[in-house]
């Protein structure tokens, strides 16, 4: 309900990303309120606040913002919109992000009013010039608290504290105040969930995603977790260093024996590889390893400040700037750093590291396409023999499942690459040339011609009166807000309703389409025609990523069950309907919707594989 007896209204947007702010949410709230009066602009009610708590500005896409942009677009009767100050909006690093906001709340009709700042002039330059200034501010507040944050972290980490990361498996999250006495202890329970545990043996529970809030004086360090997680951690690098097990076995095992993983699930390759190669588990309280500041990183242990270029996901510093504590301030010891020493070194023997993002340059052609039975995709491995066989190179494809987690998971291993991707080939050969029989094509467009001229014959006459009644509903629900129906509920209400107008009126004009005489539907089969012979020219003598790009065209879905040898390929329908109702001066392209539909059963046979292969059935379709 808004506030009676004003011939404008408002609405107010508020922001807070922590409690140490300068206006809390309710002081914004008073702020508004005030300046609104005295604009003489009525508020929506307190249930209509666009709020955003516990949020950065640096987020621009928050539930707040998302909740004011939608009622700007849905709500006519809306004049003005609030905020405090224009941090408040947005503390972008770049000041055209606030700007852009700012400005399709404008064009959406509104007047965008700040309670505080620099007051709009009606001169465009001025008015522009002094947006920018103080978007700019407000984003160099955060690249001066990145600043300060980091800057704080070195000598907190010196001191034997921990400068924030996740919780190790087989540790918890001790939290002290300042004269250093015990306040609770966290300790994660896997997925997202965790447990506050106080001195006095109270344990309070938390949901996935909710953690106590921290004191900001307070400080964390990591003390030993669980006594079975401890053991478990013990157990890899006793197995891995001492007892010459790989890490593949041990995954199995740990998943054969029923030990959740860190996240509550099955164990990992990745996972007992990340525990393998972690110092902190002899003691080791080292920081700054790696960086994922958008503004700063750390450098011969002072503070640098990073270019946009370099500001770009995850990154790993240089050892030597590394920040590490001395053994009197490091953390309670898992394991032995003797042990921990001869665990690098086994990994160290090794002749291929580990490492990332072959995928992009992988020559598999059905990588990530195909899924074996387990639900597991297929990735591409390349093995080679030794020197007796003339160090040949034999590839594959091995389950993701069996491949990570081990035989709990999957118990199927390698599949020949000629055997799985040849007959895929063909298929989908088979397929292009179906599909490309001019006879067959010309046919299926008068069909389709046919289909929808008789099918929507009768919808022509009903969707008008379809449409006037979403329009009149439409109508009620902006009523309804108008009279303080839940905001959330009604714009998403609104939402729909627009979806389904759309929908509605883009179907009547698809009807109408059809309805016209096609000018020459010898013409749009050769141009269909002449799509499918280029793409069975790439199929034929295309490179990897053109045959790669080909197969996710046409094929939605492989499934693979290498336990009967029998595979399933899903083919995406070519939509002769679409083509017909694209404008005539676009040149027609082929299109795949979305949906695949399976089409071709295939049996696996002829398996020949090197000795060290398993003897599951060879993927070869007929």
């Amino acid at each position: 309900m808004a506030d009676v007896g004003y011939d404008r209204l408002g609405v107010g947007c508020v922001r807070v990303s922590t409690d140490r702010q300068e206006r809390s949410i309710d002081e914004q709230k008073e702020c508004i309120r005030a300046a609104a009066q005295r604009d003489g602009v009525g508020l929506l009610d307190n249930g209509m606040w666009c709020e955003d708590e516990g949020i950065s500005g640096s987020i621009l896409d928050r539930p707040g913002m998302r909740k004011l942009l939608n009622l700007c677009r849905t709500r006519q009767d809306i004049t003005d919109v609030y905020f405090w100050k224009r941090n408040r909006l947005a503390r972008s690093i770049d000041p055209l992000d606030g700007m852009n906001i700012e400005r399709e709340i404008e064009k959406c009709g509104k007047r965008v009013h700040f309670v505080q700042g620099i007051q709009k002039t009606g001169n465009k330059m001025l008015d522009f010039i002094a947006s920018g200034l103080e978007y700019a501010e407000a984003g160099q507040y955060l690249v001066n608290l990145s600043a300060d944050t980091s800057r704080g972290l070195i000598p907190l980490t010196r001191q034997g504290f921990d400068a924030g990361r996740p919780t190790p498996y087989g540790y918890d999250r001790q939290v002290v105040a300042r004269n250093g006495d015990a306040l609770y202890t966290v300790r994660d329970l896997g997925g997202g969930a965790c447990q506050q545990i106080f001195p006095d043996g109270q344990v309070q529970t938390y949901a996935e995603g909710v953690r106590p809030v921290k004191d900001s004086t307070a400080h964390s360090t990591l003390v030993l977790g669980l006594p079975e997680r401890v053991e478990v951690v013990r157990r890899i690098f006793e197995s891995y260093a001492r007892k010459e097990k790989g890490i593949r076995t041990l995954v199995e095992e740990l998943n054969s024996d029923g030990i959740p993983s860190p996240r509550g699930g099955k164990w990992s390759v990745g996972t007992v590889r990340s525990i393998l190669v972690n110092p902190l588990y002899h003691g080791a309280n080292i920081w700054n390893v790696r960086n994922f500041s958008q503004y700063h990183r750390i450098a011969g242990g002072t503070v640098q400040e990073i270019d946009e270029a370099e500001a770009i996901g995850l990154r790993r510093n240089k050892e030597n700037d590394w920040i590490v504590a001395d053994d009197e301030h490091g953390f309670d010891a898992l394991i032995s750093k003797e042990l921990f020493d001869l665990a690098q070194t086994k990994r160290g023997e090794k002749k291929l590291p580990f490492r990332r993002g072959k995928a992009v340059v992988s020559p598999y052609y059905l990588s990530g396409l195909a899924v074996c039975t387990c639900g597991h995709k297929l990735h591409g491995l390349t093995k080679t023999s030794g020197k007796k066989k003339g160090y040949r190179k034999y590839s594959y494809y091995i389950c993701g499942g069996y491949q990570m987690k081990g035989r709990t998971v999957c118990p199927h291993r390698l599949m020949a690459r000629e055997h799985l991707e040849k007959p895929v080939l063909d298929a989908l050969g088979r397929r292009l040339r179906e599909m490309a029989d001019a006879d067959r094509l010309r046919a299926k467009i008068a069909e389709e011609l046919l289909a929808g001229m008789e099918s929507n014959g009768g919808d022509a006459e009903s969707l008008p009166s379809k449409i006037a009644d979403v329009e009149t509903r439409i109508k009620r629900w902006e009523e309804a807000i108008e009279k303080g129906v839940n905001v959330d509920m009604a714009v998403g209400k609104l939402n729909e309703l627009v979806e389904e107008k759309k929908r509605l009126e883009a179907k009547l004009r698809a009807i109408k389409a059809a309805r016209q005489p096609v000018a020459d539907v010898q013409a749009l089969a050769e141009s269909i025609l002449k799509g499918l012979d280029e793409l069975e020219q790439v199929l034929a003598q295309g490179s990897v990523v053109e045959v790669r790009a080909l197969l996710r065209t046409y094929i939605g879905r492989i499934e693979v069950d290498p336990k009967n040898g029998k595979a399933r390929i899903g083919f995406i329908r070519l939509p002769i309907r679409a083509l017909l109702s694209a404008p005539a001066q676009e040149s027609v392209r082929i299109k795949m919707v979305a949906g695949a539909r399976y089409m071709l059963y295939t049996r696996l046979r002829n398996f020949k594989a090197p000795r060290y292969v398993t003897s599951t059935p060879a993927y070869v379709a007929a």
